[in-house]
């Protein structure tokens, strides 16, 4: 879950849905969706990828927007990691 500055909102979902776009084309990834909350106030990144290390590696590769996000952030992201049963 993302929270993204008030006046930054706009330009963190357009580096979002970039970001989006980048996965997306990425070997490994099966599933990526950006959702807007209704109230218009938090981000969430849904991700479903072949394994952690294939993550990983998508994470290091693409730093400078991940950066660029948090810039954008009124706090620090949420992060849950789930396993398919």
């Amino acid at each position: 879950m993302c929270y993204p500055k008030p006046q930054s909102r706009d330009e963190f979902i357009r580096i979002a849905l970039e970001f989006k776009e980048l996965s997306q084309q990425t070997e490994g990834c099966i599933h990526y969706e950006v959702n807007l909350e209704t109230s218009y106030e938090r981000i969430l990144f849904i991700e479903e990828w072949e394994n952690h290390e294939i993550l990983d590696l998508h994470i290091a590769r693409q730093l400078d927007l991940l950066d660029q996000l948090k810039d954008l952030s009124e706090k620090p992201a949420e992060v849950i990691f789930y396993k398919n049963l």
